[in-house]
């Protein structure tokens, strides 16, 4: 009771709906209860590295660090000022081997799910259709809620797709559930999720929460299950089981395995088709290979033949001598003679050649000497 004064002290309630107003009061109570730990042990990292080492830390890093009791100790939150005893008690946990056991496997568990499940933000559904109506432009269709439902799961992504692939799962579902309670032709953007068929679609209120739209519908207009299954007839639509996450894994598992099987096979006859080239090339480089040693040889025997006939040959020429010149013929012989009634020059007349050779002997060549000194 303390709790709830303490709220309406501050805030006010709409007619009609202060009960319902407590439930969710009593619930986000529990949640903060649960969550004070948790939200204390990164908020004493914060304070001890802000206080001790004039370090600013973010709550993303603060959340994988962890410190020692003397450094706990040193970062008291405030709500536990006067309360140390306690606070000890609360660090004897965070210390605990086992703790950090669980909260390292929690930590690896929330960083599978790779982003968040919804758009919203810390709004609720009506909120946030209030909010997405308010920045549409005039002439435009106002959102409903599974309009906003769907919006508030739809990927900012430039491929677009869900933020989640369970979130499409449930509108699918729901979709599919809407068409056969209303017809084949019925669109269910075309107003508000119906509780009968978020019920219906999602084995009713399952764990508390519904399967579709839950916290768009407003507790007290939501029928029990038992209530529903008295009043729908057999030849109706269906009450479809809630699918289980386990089983959703083990479909993707199967995708996900069925894929590998056929990427291995890919690879394989890849490596099959490249080892085949492989071996096509090595043979037409053994052929080439072959073709040159044979053309290698070829030449080898040219060049050796070659060699041969220029050794014989350089053999024969060797071995042969040249044949006799003929004699060289006899020199002609030149007599020499003065002219009258001109200049003492003298002139050359040649005398007549002989038919035979005649040597040359010093009588003649003195009788020469003697006619040129006349």
């Amino acid at each position: 009771m303390r709790l709830y004064t303490l709220v309406w002290d501050f805030f006010t309630c709409a007619e009609g709906m202060k009960d319902e107003a407590n439930e969710v009061v009593e619930a986000i109570a529990k949640k903060i209860v649960q969550d004070m730990h948790y939200e204390g042990r990164v908020d004493a990292v914060v304070k001890y590295f802000a206080h001790e080492r004039n370090m600013l830390l973010k709550k993303q890093l603060a959340r994988r660090v962890h410190l020692t009791r003397s450094m706990y100790m040193k970062a008291v939150p405030s709500w536990c000022n006067n309360k140390i005893p306690c606070y000890q008690q609360i660090i004897s946990r965070w210390i605990n081997p086992e703790w950090r056991v669980t909260h390292r496997a929690c930590s690896e568990r929330r960083a599978l799910m790779g982003g968040p499940v919804h758009l919203q933000g810390n709004l609720n559904p009506h909120a946030y259709v209030q909010k997405k109506n308010r920045e549409r432009g005039e002439g435009e269709q106002p959102l409903n809620s599974f309009m906003g439902l769907c919006l508030s799961r739809t990927s900012k992504k430039p491929e677009g797709g869900w933020v989640k692939p369970g979130a499409g799962l449930r509108i699918k579902a729901y979709s599919g559930k809407f068409k056969e309670c209303n017809g084949p032709d019925s669109d269910p953007a075309s107003q508000d999720i119906d509780v009968m068929v978020s019920l219906m679609s999602g084995e009713g209120k399952k764990g508390g929460r519904l399967y579709v739209g839950d916290g768009a519908i407003r507790k007290k207009d939501i029928p029990k299950l038992a209530h529903l299954r008295a009043t729908t007839s057999s030849s109706g639509p269906a009450i479809e089981r809630r699918p289980q996450p386990g089983l959703d894994m083990l479909h993707q598992f199967e995708l996900y395995f069925a894929l590998l099987i056929f990427l291995v096979q890919e690879q394989n006859k890849l490596r099959q088709e490249a080892q085949a080239n492989a071996q096509l090339q090595q043979d037409q480089a053994m052929k080439m290979q072959q073709a040159l040693l044979q053309q290698q040889e070829f030449m080898v025997k040219q060049q050796s033949a070659l060699q041969e006939t220029f050794a014989r040959l350089r053999a024969n020429m060797q071995g042969s001598t040249l044949p006799d010149l003929p004699p060289l013929p006899p020199l002609p012989t030149f007599s020499f003679c003065s002219q009258s009634g001109q200049d003492s020059n003298n002139f050359v007349v040649p005398a007549s050649i002989p038919t035979q050779a005649s040597p040359v002997t010093p009588t003649t060549a003195h009788g020469a000497s003697t006619s040129l000194q006349q």
